[in-house]
C-alpha cells in the first residue's frame, strides 16, 4: 500500500512520546484532527479541553481533562480533575472513586489484568510522565512520579532496600525493575489507592499495607499480563459506549448515524444487545419520531 505524503513514529518507552503521539493534531491527519473523542460516551462534553483526547471510554459526571492528557479503555465517575500531561489507561468504574481524591498531573496511571497461574487479578501501577524506566537509580536523572528517588523516599517512607532486592546491584537498580506496586495482600484487597498514596506526603496505614503486601516490578507485571482479561474489558467497554450512544442518540434525535454502532456490535457477536438497547428505547419513549426511527433500526 502506497500513503501519500505519509509519515510514522518509532514507538519508545517514553510516556511523553506516547501521550504526544496521542493528542497531537493537524499533522496526523484532517480526519483525526476533528475527533479526539473516538468510541466514548460523556456526560459533560464541555469540561474536556479540546487537545485532551478520550479513547474507548465512558465518563460520567463532571470529569475534567486539561489539554496534552490521554483517558482510554476506563470508565470514570464522579468528580475527577485530570489535569496536563497524564495517561489513564484500564482505570475501571470502582477504581475511579479514589480518583476524586486526587487532582493528577503528569502521571500514567494504569491498570493491569494479570494471571499468576489460576489466580486473576487487577492491578494498578502509576509513574511519572518525564520517568526514565531503565536509568539506573544511582543516576542524576532517575526519577519515580518526576521527583528524585532520594525525595521519593523521604516522602512516603518506604526504604531503598524494600524496593530492591540484594540480589539486584545497585548500578542495575531502575524503575524497570523496582517492586513498587503491590499485588496481593494477606488480609486486605488492592486497589488504585494503593499506589495513588505515592503523590502524598502522608504515610500511616498505606505504608504499613504497602510494607506487608506482595509487590511486582513493572517488568514482572508485563511479564504476567493477560491479554485475554484486558481484551474482553476493552469489547464490553465498546459496547457498553456503544449502547449509550445509540439511546442518546435516538432520545435527542442527534443526526449521527448508528450504522457504524450496529455494524460493529454485529461484527462482535453482541447484536443481542443492541437489539435490547433498541427495544427498550421504542417502548418506553413517547415521542412517536423517535419510535418510529427507533423501529426502523430494529427492522
Amino acid at each position: 500500500a502506497y500513503v501519500a505524503d505519509g509519515c510514522y513514529d518509532y514507538m519508545t518507552l517514553s510516556a511523553d512520546d506516547h501521550i504526544r503521539n496521542l493528542t497531537r493534531r493537524g499533522s496526523v491527519s484532517s480526519c483525526f484532527m476533528a475527533r479526539h473523542i473516538v468510541h466514548s460516551e460523556l456526560t459533560h462534553h464541555d469540561m474536556l479541553n479540546e487537545d485532551c483526547s478520550v479513547i474507548n471510554s465512558l465518563l460520567d459526571g463532571e470529569i475534567r481533562i486539561e489539554p496534552n492528557s490521554v483517558v482510554q479503555h476506563c470508565h470514570l465517575q464522579g468528580s475527577v480533575h485530570v489535569s496536563s500531561g497524564c495517561l489513564l489507561s484500564g482505570v475501571d468504574l470502582m477504581s475511579s472513586a479514589a480518583l476524586c481524591q486526587y487532582q493528577l498531573c503528569d502521571v500514567i496511571v494504569q491498570g493491569h489484568h494479570i494471571r499468576l497461574r489460576d489466580l486473576k487479578l487487577k492491578i494498578f501501577s502509576i509513574t511519572g510522565r518525564q520517568d526514565d524506566l531503565q536509568v539506573p537509580c544511582t543516576n542524576d536523572s532517575s526519577t519515580f512520579l518526576n521527583i528524585p528517588w532520594a525525595e521519593f523516599f523521604e516522602r512516603t517512607g518506604i526504604k531503598k532496600e524494600a524496593v530492591w532486592g540484594p540480589g539486584i546491584l545497585e548500578d542495575d537498580q531502575c524503575l524497570l525493575n523496582a517492586q513498587l506496586f503491590p499485588v496481593f495482600h494477606v488480609t486486605e484487597p488492592i486497589g488504585m489507592e494503593d499506589v495513588l498514596w505515592f503523590l502524598r506526603a502522608g504515610r500511616g496505614q498505606f505504608l504499613r499495607k504497602w510494607q506487608s503486601a506482595w509487590r511486582l516490578s513493572i517488568r514482572e507485571i508485563l511479564s504476567c499480563l493477560d491479554q485475554q482479561a484486558e481484551l474482553a474489558w476493552r469489547q464490553q467497554l465498546f459496547l457498553s459506549q456503544a449502547q449509550r450512544k445509540v439511546k442518546s442518540t435516538l432520545l435527542a434525535r442527534k443526526d449521527n448515524s448508528l450504522w457504524p454502532l450496529i455494524r460493529a456490535a454485529v461484527c462482535e457477536g453482541n447484536e443481542q444487545q443492541i437489539l435490547n438497547t433498541l427495544d427498550a428505547v421504542a417502548t418506553t419513549t413517547e415521542d412517536m419520531g423517535v419510535a418510529a426511527r427507533t423501529l426502523a433500526c430494529d427492522a
